[in-house]
């Protein structure tokens, strides 16, 4: 699902997706929660450039040997893309 909202975002007009900070919280031996800021930059379809900041949260597996994300949890993201005439 998280390359489909990538692809998502592009076709609203993203430019770049930046990463503005990550918290790591273990909750056990094999699983975290990953507290992960973004910045989205886009340019809308009237042309306007701006920034959408937002916080997800990925449940975190490493009990096959390497993380791998098994869920995430998300804002209203058809509220902001609307809010920015994204949508």
């Amino acid at each position: 699902m998280i390359p489909q909202g990538f692809a998502r975002y592009r076709d609203a007009g993203g430019k770049r997706m930046d990463i503005t900070g990550v918290t790591i919280t273990c909750l056990n031996d094999l699983h975290a929660l990953a507290e992960v800021g973004w910045d989205f930059s886009y340019v809308n379809k009237a042309g306007e450039a701006g920034n959408v900041r937002f916080t997800n949260f990925y449940l975190v597996t490493i009990a096959d040997g390497s993380p791998r994300i098994f869920a995430y949890i998300t804002g209203d993201e058809e509220k902001a893309m609307r809010d920015h005439g994204l949508a």
